[in-house]
């Protein structure tokens, strides 16, 4: 895994992770996590900005600080899924009406 500014040694070394839960309800401070690896905090980050349910910030163990933003440019399994595209238009009487409960003929 390569990522600007850090070396394929740091990914082995332990990290601190601080998840910041999304939404104006949320907490006012949260604690960072002792992590055993920065490798399990940036899949741990990747998971939960892909989810959107919080921002997550990472200090390795040199003392570089990984931002939200910086995560999401430097792992592009970070970005949410595009979502998929709608459903082609129907034609003008290509659409077929089916009768409800509610519609149906009577017998004559």
């Amino acid at each position: 895994m390569l990522l600007p500014g850090i070396r394929d040694g740091d990914l082995a070394e332990p990290a601190q992770l601080t998840l910041w839960p999304e939404g104006l309800d949320g907490p006012k401070s949260v604690e960072p996590t002792e992590v055993a690896s920065l490798r399990e905090a940036l899949g741990t980050a990747s998971a939960v900005l892909r989810a959107g349910t919080a921002s997550p910030w990472i200090i390795t163990a040199s003392g570089m600080i990984l931002s939200p933003s910086w995560l999401m440019g430097a792992l592009p399994q970070a970005r949410a899924a595009p979502p998929p595209p709608p459903p082609p238009p129907c034609r003008a009487g290509s659409a077929r009406r089916t009768r409800g409960p509610s519609q149906s003929r009577s017998p004559s």
